[in-house]
């Protein structure tokens, strides 16, 4: 399998920095695969690893090459994985969410590589993808999959004409359109059904606005719409109405961010004195509305989560003011702004290295409460199954680890070995 893996099928996987060894150096791991795939040795292989980092957009390729995995950003961590898996020039190749931590500019110079690699070589691409944007641009034919099944296959064109399944047709009412700019999205009630669940009719039943008696009764087949679409489903449902319109607005700023700058100095010699600053943030400034949603476009690593740290106070600024509904917080201590944590918070980029591993899901968001004076006792574990529910997760998943991997981590000792299974706390 080792010849195949790599050499016959390649695989981008979809989170970096659980894929990437920490301890290994980024041209140490893309040398690894051309030693094994192309058969490449010494300055052969640099060279070669810099070509495909070049390949995948990171600039200064070279120097990157001695780089670890931790000093790069979660972009240009998903662009060394690609390289990682374009080395073995793969005849098939499983990209799964290849761009979702990559800006704008980079996910076209990505996808072009894809699809030239693809035409060049006659490569198979299979990608795994939310993002209906990526699938108009890459794909020559569609599936979509609802709850471990494939509900509805189609050539790309037909697909994006008119969707079948009712589940496909809510979930392009669901995207952004110029035309409903002020009103609510159409969104789809419910959550996908856990895996463990056994269903007796249609997976999609319980969301379904068109659901009939026989949907809950028996599964429904394969149905041909024509010769090359065909729909797993009774009746093929139309699309859902779009919420009215709704908004707030205000007239006084929620946040506004005058002249921030966020420099971090560079050490050079034996007493480490700073010869130079990297200018992460310099002089930005902005002002956010309440109800309004304020983007933030850039590059990867032109500064845009040192920019958001920077304003929750969670990397201090160089200089500039942020202010929170009228209070300045760029001057106040660490004790004074815990009072003010309730009102601002961030969602991070990377799960993995967010989430402690050791402790359950409710636990997580529970201390989160705790910290913040939310609830308590009873109403606050009431509250854990709240929160869940409204982000789309089940009440019962509180008793979860945030990892779907079983990790067992083992400790020697003079009489025996204890593996300790976080899963089960068993020991």
């Amino acid at each position: 399998m080792r010849d195949i893996r790599g050499g016959g099928i390649g695989m981008i996987f979809q989170e970096p920095a659980t894929s990437l060894n920490p301890v290994l150096t980024v041209g140490r791991q893309i040398i690894e695969a051309l030693e094994l795939h192309a058969a490449l040795r010494g300055a052969a292989a640099r060279a070669r690893a810099a070509e495909l980092l070049d390949q995948v957009g990171i600039p200064d390729p070279r120097r990157r090459l001695d780089e670890y995995p931790f000093q790069l950003s979660g972009g240009l961590r998903q662009r060394v994985m690609i390289a990682i898996a374009l080395a073995g020039a793969p005849r098939l190749l499983i990209a799964d969410e290849p761009t979702t931590a990559l800006d704008v500019t980079i996910q076209a110079q990505v996808l072009d590589l894809l699809d030239e690699l693809r035409r060049k070589q006659g490569m198979a691409l299979l990608l795994i993808t939310h993002d209906l944007g990526v699938v108009a641009r890459m794909a020559d034919r569609v599936g979509v999959m609802y709850a471990g099944q494939l509900v509805e296959e189609a050539p790309r064109d037909q697909f994006f004409a008119q969707p079948a399944h009712p589940y496909s047709v809510r979930l392009f009412a669901a995207l952004p359109d110029a035309e409903r700019r002020g009103g609510r999205l159409a969104t789809i009630p419910g959550s996908v059904p856990a895996a463990d669940v056994r269903h007796e009719g249609c997976r999609f039943v319980e969301r379904c606005s068109e659901v009939m008696p026989v949907c809950r009764t028996a599964p429904p087949p394969w149905r041909e719409v024509d010769d090359a679409q065909r729909v797993r489903c009774f009746l093929p449902g139309a699309a859902p109405a779009v919420a009215a319109a709704s908004g707030r607005a205000g007239s006084t700023p929620l946040l506004e961010v005058t002249d921030l700058q966020v420099h971090f100095p560079i050490r050079r010699g034996i007493l480490q004195r700073a010869v130079g600053a990297v200018r992460a943030v310099d002089g930005m400034s902005l002002r956010l509305m309440p109800g309004r949603t304020l983007a933030l476009v850039g590059e990867s690593g032109c500064g845009k989560t040192t920019a958001g740290k920077a304003m929750l106070q969670l990397l201090r600024p160089t200089a500039g003011s942020v202010r929170l509904d009228g209070v300045e917080l760029t001057t106040r201590s660490a004790a004074e702004l815990r009072p003010l944590r309730a009102k601002m918070q961030m969602v991070f980029q990377d799960p993995f290295a967010s989430l402690n591993p050791r402790l359950r899901i409710g636990d997580i968001i529970a201390e989160g409460m705790q910290a913040l004076g939310t609830g308590a006792g009873a109403n606050r574990a009431a509250g854990v199954g709240t929160l869940l529910e409204q982000v789309g997760l089940r009440a019962d998943m509180v008793t979860r680890y945030a990892t779907s991997r079983l990790r067992r981590w083992t400790f020697r000792c003079r009489r025996r070995s204890l593996t300790c299974c976080p899963t089960c706390s068993a020991t």
